[in-house]
Formats: C-alpha cells, sequence, structure tokens
C-alpha cells in the first residue's frame, strides 16, 4: 500500500531523500526514501546558501540548499512497443538514469516478477505497457561536483567478506538518489510468456484497445469490477488474453483502487502525490581512490540480480567453491551460491544445531594430510543430515586441534523442508539420471520429464565482473592447496529443484576440494495412490 500523507509532507520526503541511498532492488516507494533517511545524505552538499521553494498545490518548503532544484511537471500518455525482456529492462533503467541489463526493482515490480532476473527472462517472449503519467514537479540535484561521505568511503570493505557487504548494502543501499519525480501513473503492462503464439502485432493492437477504453472513452465504461481486485487493495491484477499472456494493471498516486475509474483517480493525483520516477547515481561510481572497491561493485552487481545472493539470513544453496579470502588471498572460505527464488509450495524452518562429522571421522581413513601450515590434515568425512527432509542452508570451515594435529572441518547448517514437497535421490557430484523407485515415488518419478527446447540463454549481466567474486591481480601463493573450481546444481538443470543436501571435504593432487551431495525437491500431488 502507499503512503498515505499529505502533499505538503510528501514533498519534504521527496526533497529529503536527494543524495541519500536507495536500494534499487526495491520498488520506487515515498516509504522507502522515509526509511533510508537516517542515514542520508551520503554525498557532501557544498556550503552555497538556501532557499525557499514553492511547488505546485501552494506547497512551499523551506531552507533548501540552492543544489537542489525544482521543476514543475506535466501529463503524458506514454506508450511502449512490444519489445523484449532485455530491451525493456534497458528502458526502464535508462528512465532511471542508469545503463545496463540488470532489472530494476521498479522493473520487476511492474511487470510482477519474482526478481530473478535469469529465470524471468528465459519465460519471458515480450514485455509492453500503455499508461498515463502525471508529473506534478521534479526535484534535481546539481551532479556537477559530487564527493561521497568520509563514513560512507570508511564502511566499504576491503575484501570478499559476504557479511560486511551484505551489511554496507543493507545500510547504505545500492544507489545514491540525485532526482524524484512526484505525481501518479495509471499505465496497463503486458507480459508474454514464450511458449505464447500470439504475434507481437496482436498484442500491440489488444494493449492498444485496452488503453484506449480505459484511458479515452467514456470513463464509467472503463470502471472494473471489484470483484476482480485483488484482496487488500493491491495495485495490480491480471486478466488473461489466453494462457500465456498476462495484463497486469498499475496505479501509482492518487487512490490506488483499480476500481475506481481514471476520470476520478486523477482527481486524487495533487492530494496524495507518489514517486513516478527517480534518477540515481551508483554508489561505487563515487569511489574513485577507494582500495579494494571492486567487490562492493561485483556484491552489489550480484544482489540487483538476485537480492538474495550476498546476505546474512540462511537460505538454501544450490552452488558451492571454495575461494580465497583477506587483503592477502591467504584465508580458505567457501563461497555459497543460493536459490534467488523458490517454489511457493515449500517452507524452511532452521534446524538449531551445525552439523560437523560424527565421530568416526576421526578415523585415520578419513585424515588426509596436506601442507599448509595452519593444519596437517583434513577431515574427509561426509557432512550430512539424517533427516531425509533436510537441506544445507549454512556452511563453514573450521580448524580444531586433535591431539597434536590441527584438522580443518567442515560444517554445515540444515533447514527442514515443510509442506507439499519431498527432499529424494541425493547425488554425491553424479550423474543427473534418477536409479528406479517404488511404490509412491515410483509413480511421482515414472512421470514424463520431458524438458522444453532449448533456449538460448538471455544476456542479462552487466556486472564487471559476471564470473564470480574478483580475484586479486596476482596469483595467490595458497592457490596451488586449494581447488577453487565451483559446482553447481539449480532449477535450470533438469528434471526440478536440485539443492545441497551435503558435502564433504576431500583432498586431490594435493588440494583441497569440495564435494557436494545434490537432492532433488519434488511437488506431491494432492492425491497420491495408495500402494498395494
Amino acid at each position: 500500500m502507499a503512503l498515505k500523507i499529505s502533499a505538503q509532507e510528501a514533498a519534504e520526503i521527496a526533497i529529503g531523500s536527494i543524495g541519500s541511498g536507495y536500494n534499487l532492488a526495491l520498488d520506487l516507494r515515498l516509504k522507502y526514501c522515509q526509511e533510508e533517511e537516517k542515514d542520508s545524505p551520503l554525498i557532501e552538499f557544498e556550503q552555497v546558501g538556501c532557499y525557499d521553494v514553492a511547488l505546485p498545490g501552494g506547497i512551499s518548503i523551506p531552507n533548501v540548499s540552492k543544489l537542489i532544484k525544482c521543476y514543475q511537471g506535466k501529463g503524458t500518455r506514454n506508450m511502449c512497443d512490444v519489445i523484449s525482456f532485455q530491451q525493456m529492462s534497458e528502458r526502464f533503467n535508462h528512465e532511471l538514469s542508469l545503463s545496463g541489463k540488470i532489472p530494476s526493482g521498479l522493473f520487476n515490480a511492474m511487470f510482477d516478477f519474482s526478481g530473478c532476473s535469469h529465470k524471468d527472462a528465459v519465460s519471458t517472449k515480450t514485455l509492453a505497457f500503455d499508461g498515463i503519467f502525471i508529473t506534478l514537479y521534479t526535484v534535481l540535484l546539481d551532479k556537477s561536483q559530487m564527493v561521497l561521505c568520509d563514513h560512507v568511503k570508511k564502511a566499504v570493505p576491503s575484501s570478499w567478506e559476504p557479511v560486511a557487504l551484505a551489511r554496507f548494502i543493507k545500510t547504505f543501499g545500492t544507489h545514491i538518489i540525485v532526482g524524484v519525480k512526484m505525481g501518479g501513473k495509471d499505465v496497463i503492462y503486458v507480459k508474454q510468456q514464450h511458449s505464447s503464439t500470439v504475434q507481437p502485432t496482436d498484442v500491440y493492437t489488444k494493449l492498444k484497445k485496452l488503453a484506449d477504453d480505459k484511458f479515452l472513452k467514456n470513463n464509467e465504461q472503463s470502471r472494473i469490477n471489484s470483484e476482480q481486485v485483488k484482496l487488500n487493495n493491491q495495485v495490480s491484477y491480471l486478466i488473461p488474453l489466453d494462457q500465456d499472456i498476462s495484463i497486469i494493471y498499475k496505479r501509482r498516486g492518487g487512490r490506488e483502487e483499480m476500481n475506481l475509474p481514471h476520470a476520478e483517480w486523477l482527481q486524487t493525483v495533487d492530494v496524495h502525490p507518489e514517486v513516478v520516477s527517480m534518477s540515481f547515481i551508483p554508489i561505487t561510481s563515487l569511489l574513485s581512490g577507494v582500495p579494494m572497491s571492486r567487490f562492493l561493485n561485483h556484491a552489489i552487481d550480484l544482489y540487483l540480480r538476485s537480492a538474495k545472493a550476498v546476505g546474512t539470513s540462511f537460505q538454501n544453496f544450490c552452488g558451492v567453491t571454495n575461494s580465497m579470502t583477506g587483503k592477502r588471498s591467504n584465508r580458505l572460505a567457501i563461497y555459497m551460491q543460493h536459490l534467488s527464488s523458490l517454489p511457493t509450495y515449500f517452507q524452511l524452518v532452521d534446524e538449531p544445531n551445525d552439523t560437523l562429522p560424527d565421530e568416526e571421522s576421526y578415523d585415520k581413513r578419513y585424515m588426509e594430510k596436506v601442507r599448509w601450515k595452519n593444519f596437517s590434515r583434513v577431515c574427509t568425512a561426509p557432512v550430512e543430515c539424517y533427516n531425509n527432509n533436510s537441506i544445507v542452508t549454512g556452511a563453514q570451515i573450521q580448524v580444531e586441534k586433535h591431539g597434536l594435529k590441527s584438522i580443518l572441518f567442515l560444517r554445515l547448517h540444515f533447514s527442514t523442508v515443510l509442506g507439499a514437497v519431498i527432499v529424494r535421490r541425493p547425488e554425491w557430484d553424479g550423474s543427473f539420471g534418477i536409479a528406479p523407485q517404488s511404490g509412491v515415488l515410483s509413480d511421482l518419478l515414472s512421470k514424463p520429464l520431458t524438458p522444453p527446447p532449448p533456449q538460448r540463454k538471455p544476456d542479462t549481466s552487466s556486472a564487471v565482473y559476471p564470473g564470480g567474486p574478483p580475484m586479486p591481480n596476482y596469483t595467490p601463493k595458497l592457490l596451488k592447496y586449494v581447488d577453487t573450481a565451483e559446482m553447481k546444481r539449480g532449477p535450470q538443470d533438469p528434471p526440478g529443484y536440485w539443492v545441497v543436501s551435503g558435502a564433504r571435504l576431500v583432498v586431490e593432487e594435493g588440494k583441497i576440494a569440495l564435494r557436494v551431495k545434490y537432492s532433488l525437491l519434488i511437488d506431491i500431488p494432492d492425491e497420491i495412490p495408495e500402494e498395494h
């Protein structure tokens, strides 16, 4: 829901947000600007004096920096042709004064995407929109000279430390607000799936007719049946043209109830204005001269593509690799890749304790020698959970003393899967084939799992380092002892949602490596046939 405040308060928040940080993974809302104000501004404002700003509607804001300019806006109807996912994402970014193809939170919110850019792009054939955009006024910062505050520069992590990087993003955001457009918008968005056979020209024709009926004809005819509106007055709803095309209605600003005719909605925009658009600059663009800032740049890139790739909470993993961290790249760490979107039919409940290898792991057969001054042995025993419905949601490596020897152990955190799923068919880095099952599982797994025709993977990355965490310019000496090859299996691998359910350390050719056990999440049908 929108932040229902007066036009005066909305203007104060909009102007006060200039120069503050913002999380671009979020939708554009006044309430998010308000949340970020505690750490604003992130840039130093020159002492150039202040003035009183007069805005439409008799609004006056005193003591505004002369570096902030305000302009009166206008209303327009804006229609976008039927284009691809990447083209639409770039168009949205251009509106935000940004470059690149990584989808923003605004883009995901308007088209009801999951936020997993790869998955969304693969399933989407075309996108389009047509709507009325009312800009009451625009607030802009003079960007000629911008300097990041010292406390922000000092907070930049100097190495690939996920917890510290996540803390920075949570505290300061990913970008800096340099412009805000206030008003309202009433827009129809179209999302066509790849499986749809409807031609783009037909999609365009249908969208134009819907928009003309809504914005140009008798507004009583454009009134939307209130029974079609989702619960809690959400500002969108779907009308299927066919099973693979959705029409999404969105309103921002004014009274956002979708059953209100467009003409009546127009009368409410100046009373309760909302953010129509913003202009940003990346925080990292102001980090010139800050050592190792490329780590933050890459972390923000990962975060915006999945919104969960850099975090501190427990998530389910689909990829694991060893990595070297620290200023001198002399610290061994585990780099985990999360699933950025989950099936809606299951939940995760954290188990209270982490899991180490069993006591029998101290058996000599599990102790492999390694040439490392901090420890002399690596425990290669498998780390698993006896609960068949558990998957890995956290990982840590640690060194423990056992007699006179220092031993490297792998510790895993598990969570239990609840809901209409089972976790079955674990595989240790093996093939993707499914072995014969019996009874109910046989019925479940014997169903055809013919994957769709192969599709070209869309290029949704504008990352500076798309291949993984940045590495130092030099080759760390300890890399000769560590295998950093990534092992990954996820929803993109048939027949479904693969996740990590166990792991072990191994020593191969003198290098410490990881081996991973994967499990397949399978949806249980509502009615399961009884075994006879």
